[in-house]
């Protein structure tokens, strides 16, 4: 019989620094998705939020005579809804 059946009883004795190995590969792939779906959340709420600016912005707009004698009214409306962006 061979040694490794012998002298272990799992029968891993070569891979004993396999799963280390395999954990400092797949550790910084896992990082980078972790990554990437936090800035696509990050996208999302900007999209949201830009969208939400404009609408009120023509909501203004449109309460007020189309906006044309007040440019600076549908500017303010939008950027009141959009502090933080």
């Amino acid at each position: 019989m061979s040694r490794t059946m012998l002298g272990s009883k799992t029968g891993a004795g070569d891979e004993s620094g396999s799963v280390l190995v395999e954990t400092a590969l797949t550790f910084p792939i896992l990082i980078a998705m972790l990554l990437g779906a936090v800035q696509l959340g990050e996208v999302a709420y900007a999209a949201i939020e830009t969208t939400n600016a404009a609408r009120a912005g023509a909501q203004y707009a449109a309460m007020n005579g189309g906006g044309f004698n007040d440019p600076n009214g549908v500017t303010t409306a939008a950027q009141n809804d959009a502090y933080d962006t």
